[in-house]
């Protein structure tokens, strides 16, 4: 993780092992946020607008074995372990949002 990236380290930290790096970008970013192991390719950036930041991030991946079930009617629901996924997933974002180096 690049040091201009701080805001984001609670979120790598919780979600990097459920981020993998699938593809690498390109362009001009108001912040290069994480790169490759080498170091080598952009995984990760920001781009800053008036009126807000765009992220570029790794996907999340998750086992969907693991988080949803289908009742004998064929609906499908979250299990105990996605929701509980989802709420560190959504204290992670709000930290970010909350974050003032997020949006400089």
């Amino acid at each position: 993780m690049d040091r201009d990236a701080s805001f984001l380290a609670p979120y790598w930290t919780e979600f990097s092992a459920s981020s993998p790096y699938e593809v690498e970008i390109e362009g001009e970013f108001g912040k290069v946020l994480l790169r490759s192991t080498s170091g080598d390719r952009v995984i990760g950036a920001s781009v800053h607008g008036g009126h807000g930041t765009l992220l570029f991030l790794p996907p999340i991946r998750y086992d969907e074995e693991e988080f949803l079930r289908e009742t004998e009617s064929e609906e499908r629901h979250w299990t105990p372990e996605a929701l509980n996924f989802g709420k560190r997933l959504v204290a992670a974002l709000g930290a970010m949002v909350c974050s003032d180096d997020a949006t400089s």
